[in-house]
């Protein structure tokens, strides 16, 4: 049976909750803000169709069966999963926890940790795709759960004077790829995988940043993981003590 052209129609997309603390001084909120009762907005997937990848998915002819996936299915994906392949139902990155400052400063994390890894799996005809990150809405902002106090993610600088986009808060989040670590599912080759490069979100400039994206030298039928993309968040002086978050998004889509 013929495999059915799979390029220009397919976007997938799952939501990812970003996590902060500013503290007076402990690390008393960073217990509850990791799985402490988050939920993102409308689920924890959204503009997602398909078959969805459960347990540890491995590409073999019994997997594809129980999954109900022939060759003539294809398939797109992009998600995450834990260190037995398992979906990670409401995923979240947290950036940790700093105490209250009167300067401005910046907190680091990690995206893609061994128990939260990015998972890209394409069943398909066409080897091109690219997976990227993006907030839900370019206007949403760090809000803080306690205060209500917000601060940005896409400033045009880090400093923490609003740099002229459409709100008035200071703040902006840098994603290194670059920094990442590509691990092909078993039998599997990251040739033709490639990590994206450093960028910070700017509105209407940067909205979305690219982690990952495919060439014609890629494999079909494999999934790859993808670990250790560095974080960096300037925060705004005398920014008020609260657990804050934004809602992300990462997307797939076929070339």
């Amino acid at each position: 049976m013929t495999t059915m052209p799979f390029k220009n129609q397919t976007k997938k997309t799952i939501g990812l909750l970003f996590l902060l603390c500013l503290s007076s001084g402990s690390l008393m909120a960073q217990t509850s803000m990791n799985g402490g009762g988050y939920s993102l907005r409308g689920g924890t997937t959204s503009i997602s169709s398909g078959y969805s990848v459960g347990g540890d998915y491995k590409l073999s002819t019994s997997t594809r069966a129980i999954a109900g996936l022939n060759n003539a299915t294809p398939f797109l994906d992009v998600g995450f999963v834990d260190s037995s392949g398992f979906n990670v139902l409401s995923p979240s990155v947290l950036l940790g926890s700093k105490p209250f400052s009167l300067a401005d400063s910046v907190i680091s994390g990690v995206l893609g940790v061994p128990e939260e890894r990015l998972r890209v799996t394409n069943i398909s005809n066409n080897d091109l795709w690219t997976v990227s990150i993006a907030a839900e809405d370019p206007l949403d902002l760090w809000t803080g759960a306690v205060t209500g106090a917000e601060y940005d993610f896409n400033d045009p600088t880090i400093a923490s004077a609003d740099g002229g986009d459409t709100d008035l808060f200071g703040g902006q989040l840098d994603i290194d790829p670059s920094s990442g670590s590509i691990s092909p599912e078993s039998g599997c080759a990251s040739t033709g995988i490639s990590l994206g490069s450093s960028a910070s979100f700017e509105e209407g400039v940067v909205d979305s940043i690219t982690l990952l994206s495919s060439d014609v030298t890629a494999e079909v039928d494999c999934y790859w993981e993808l670990t250790d993309v560095s974080l960096t968040q300037g925060i705004p002086a005398e920014q008020s003590v609260d657990e804050y978050s934004i809602d992300m998004v990462v997307s797939i889509i076929a070339n």
